[in-house]
């Protein structure tokens, strides 16, 4: 991946016009180009594009562009050729004169953090683990090892497959390949507690992915022949909320998909597991006013109701909007940061993942690249996954000594 380190030093402003001495008819050029044919800009600065016609004895010639861009919502060019980002993510700019056309490839890109975290490096492999997950006490789910702290690699004893890690350490498991409620428990400290002692309820299957703070499991029954005054029979997925053993039913269908995350307010995003381009959405439900929200799919919700929302996932060619672009949920509306995915969020509404440009965290307002962002320079950062609440970042790196696709917690450096 490409360094941006000074990219910001490096945007000087040049003069988009031509060194000719006379001018001409435009149905006598014979070539025009543009230079330079790739630039980076940093958002909210402007960099110039220098447009050269030349005749057809290779004079250079004066001549008058018609400028344009292929994605007005990310660069602007001016009449004479001034780049301008707007948004994050990449575009093409174009110059017309007469029959002829030339082309600059343009990537909005945003200042780069230097220095500013340490690196613990836990190796290579688990970079190619679905579902990683990172908890505010710094531990690392990945498969059925838990790496505690980020240190020391503990194997999960007992748990066929892990599904989700919380702030406390304890680990949702599936302990056998059936969907019953008595095939999960949590895991803690090399002890596992099954959800239910035994199927509680008549359900043909029972399903759950999340495991908040206080140990809640939300958890979805298909119930084929069971009917109860929350849950509607007729083979409803009905929403379940255990904790201690015990189930709530707080009476929401979710129809053919899975609870695949909760925060610590009840709040459920509701996904197909095995996500096909038939379901390209999510739903958040809020179960303690029953209240739901559609969005793309794709949300790693926070305790605010705050979401980052990665949807490159979405199947090429679905008409969905928001296909291959990262955005940020607030409550009142969505923000986009461009093409690529933003696939972690904390309590303090920050914001970590990679776009097309490269790793990113995004704090409000602004954001910054993380691709040098490690205090030892011979990593360079080139995932970005997980967000905690401490500000530690699960992310992906390469160091120069040929380690590559490392998996690394940034924690960051206080000034």
């Amino acid at each position: 991946m490409r360094s941006h380190t000074g990219i910001a030093a490096s945007l000087v402003i040049l003069v988009a016009c031509s060194d000719s001495t006379k001018p001409v008819n435009p149905a006598s050029i014979a070539s025009i180009s543009l230079a330079p044919t790739a630039i980076y800009v940093v958002k909210g600065s402007a960099q110039s594009l220098t447009l050269t016609a030349a005749d057809s004895v290779g004079a250079r010639v004066q001549a008058k562009a018609v400028w344009r861009t292929s994605a007005p919502a990310v660069a602007a060019v001016s009449n004479s050729g001034v780049v301008t980002g707007v948004g994050y993510g990449t575009a093409t700019i174009t110059a017309v004169v007469g029959t002829h056309s030339a082309n600059a490839a343009v990537v909005i890109t945003a200042a780069p953090i230097t220095k500013a975290y340490s690196v613990l490096d836990l190796g290579a492999g688990l970079s190619r683990v679905l579902g990683r997950r990172l908890s505010d006490s710094g531990d690392v789910l990945a498969n059925t090892v838990l790496y505690r702290h980020g240190t020391v690699a503990t194997s999960l004893t007992g748990c066929g497959s892990a599904l989700s890690v919380n702030g406390l350490g304890h680990v949702l498991c599936k302990v056998n390949s059936y969907d019953s409620v008595s095939s999960y428990a949590t895991w803690h400290d090399g002890i596992l507690t099954p959800l239910a002692a035994a199927d509680s309820f008549k359900a043909q299957h029972f399903r759950a992915f999340a495991l908040s703070d206080s140990d809640e499991v939300p958890g979805l029954f298909y119930m084929p022949s069971f009917g109860n005054v929350n849950c509607p029979a007729n083979g409803a997925r009905c929403l379940s909320v255990w904790k201690n053993g015990v189930a709530s039913f707080p009476g929401y269908d979710a129809g053919g998909n899975d609870i695949m995350r909760m925060n610590n307010r009840q709040q459920v995003v509701v996904e197909y597991a095995m996500w096909s381009e038939n379901d390209p959405n999510s739903t958040i439900y809020d179960i303690p006013t029953g209240k739901t929200r559609n969005l793309p799919y794709g949300v790693v919700l926070n305790d605010n109701g705050w979401g980052a929302i990665a949807s490159p996932w979405i199947a090429h060619g679905s008409a969905n909007p928001f296909r291959s672009t990262a955005l940020v949920m607030t409550p009142d509306a969505l923000v986009s940061l461009g093409s690529g995915g933003a696939t972690g969020i904390n309590n303090s509404n920050v914001i970590v993942g990679t776009l097309d440009v490269g790793p990113f965290i995004w704090r409000g307002q602004s954001m910054s690249l993380l691709t040098n962002a490690a205090t030892d320079p011979s990593w360079t950062i080139t995932r970005a996954d997980e967000i905690n609440n401490s500000g530690q970042i699960l992310a992906t790196a390469d160091n120069s000594d040929g380690r590559k696709a490392h998996t690394v917690i940034l924690t960051p450096i206080q000034p």
